[in-house]
């Protein structure tokens, strides 16, 4: 009898674990499926840019490949000159069009308001839309995908870049998605809250509030956890870097970050159209992380440490556990070619399906749009930019012949990627001393 009723608690265990491990699977993966960039909720935080005599211009780019209608609300900016609290705002998203939308100046951060501000933008639709968020002063530009709210997590490491000077700081933000948020926040330099390098403290966010950290160092593998597991919006960059350090072409840098869940082990990264080179770095979640480039073996031994590779063609990237890549284009001095640094955090293979409308952001400077499309040569026949195949306009990863790309110039408006399959993409403006991407 004792043995009968061992094997049959020894049964309930073994399937329910075997439950457990598939609903956790599920979620993993629910992360980085090809949808995971378009939703219904946003939150969003604007970093510091370079301060100049130039105007800040905050712009909301948002798309749809259905008829979608959108309400934005800027918590602590005057509506009207009556002082109400918020800005709050309607806008019509046409299916398969670019809604864009101008955000007013006040709601830019600036460093003379402290580190924590309730100044933080909600968006809700009632369609899936994927929007892109765009800061831009004088001839200093970048954007980013923001990611929604079901797409979050509780737990990030920092990636940006070096800071140039006095004056012109690397910088993060952290944003809260519910009240009462508490937030672990360990740095690895010298920074704005005064807190001691690789130190944990706390700090307490109640929902649209954040916390921006500045430094005049490099706050890379700074690490950032909700003790309680709540969601969190997290936005790294630059007022204004050099990429790489040697190369004197200084632009603002702004990038949401992707918690650590959505991190992946699989990447390829792809020079950007007209430029001679690019720079990637890689981040390690854990302990003893092996990076295959190329076949090429390095070894990241703690986690949140990076390795930085200067490239000129296309890699195929792996590891032993889950990292972090972000892309970088250089700066105009190293190529003379138009375009300064921008970054982007690269979704793992492949992060995006179906049709991608991509806005494109014309300012002064910038003038000249390109996207690059990686895919799996299966999907060759299946893949359409603007309505017209990428057959014949392709090249294969060196590495790899599972993988192909393809380099398209954009027009200023109507630009989209259409797949019955899934496949990555890097959209990008360049102008003289001037450059966004996404």
């Amino acid at each position: 009898m004792f043995l009968l009723h061992k094997a049959k608690f020894l049964n309930t265990c073994f399937y329910g674990c075997l439950v457990l491990l598939c609903l956790l699977g599920t979620q993993q993966a629910a992360a980085n499926t090809p949808d995971a960039y378009k939703g219904r909720s946003f939150w969003l935080g604007y970093l510091q840019s370079e301060m100049g005599k130039d105007k800040f211009e905050l712009s909301l780019h948002v798309t749809s490949s259905v008829n979608a209608t959108i309400t934005v609300k800027l918590a602590g900016v005057s509506a009207d000159s009556r002082g109400e609290k918020d800005w709050v705002q309607t806008f019509q998203v046409n299916a398969g069009g670019v809604t864009d939308i101008i955000i007013p100046e006040e709601y830019t951060f600036k460093s003379k308001e402290g580190k924590s501000t309730n100044k933080g933008l909600y968006i809700e639709a009632d369609a899936d839309v994927m929007i892109v968020a765009k800061n831009s002063s004088g001839a200093s530009s970048d954007a980013t995908v923001v990611i929604p709210i079901k797409s979050l997590g509780s737990e990030y490491y920092i990636m940006h870049y070096a800071a140039v000077k006095r004056g012109y700081p690397s910088q993060y933000l952290v944003m809260a998605t519910e009240d009462s948020t508490v937030v672990e926040l360990r740095n690895t330099d010298k920074n704005s809250d005064k807190q001691p390098t690789n130190q944990t403290y706390t700090i307490k966010l109640n929902k649209g509030e954040y916390h921006i950290v500045q430094s005049e160092k490099d706050l890379t593998g700074s690490y950032i956890k909700e003790v309680n597991g709540k969601k969190l919006a997290v936005f790294g960059g630059n007022t204004c870097a050099y990429v790489p350090r040697y190369c004197q072409s200084c632009d603002h840098l702004f990038e949401q970050l992707l918690p650590v869940q959505n991190w992946g082990h699989q990447f390829a990264t792809v020079p950007f159209d007209t430029r001679e080179k690019y720079v990637v770095r890689i981040m390690a979640k854990e302990n003893n992380t092996w990076v295959d480039v190329d076949g090429e073996r390095k070894e990241i031994t703690k986690a949140g440490k990076f390795i930085e590779l200067e490239l000129k063609e296309p890699v195929y990237i792996t590891s032993s556990h889950n990292i972090m890549v972000c892309q970088y284009t250089i700066g105009s001095r190293c190529d003379n070619q138009r375009g300064d640094p921008s970054y982007v955090v690269l979704k793992p293979l492949l992060g995006y399906s179906g049709e991608t409308i991509l806005p494109t952001m014309k300012t002064e400077h910038i003038n000249r749009y390109y996207v690059t499309v990686l895919f799996k040569m299966n999907d060759i026949d299946k893949l359409t930019v603007n309505g017209k195949s990428v057959v014949g306009n392709y090249k294969l990863l060196p590495y790899t012949s599972q993988y192909g790309y393809a380099h398209i110039e954009l027009t200023e408006s109507n630009n989209n990627i259409e797949c019955d399959c899934n496949y990555n993409f890097l959209s990008y403006g360049f102008g003289w001393y001037e450059s966004y991407a996404y």
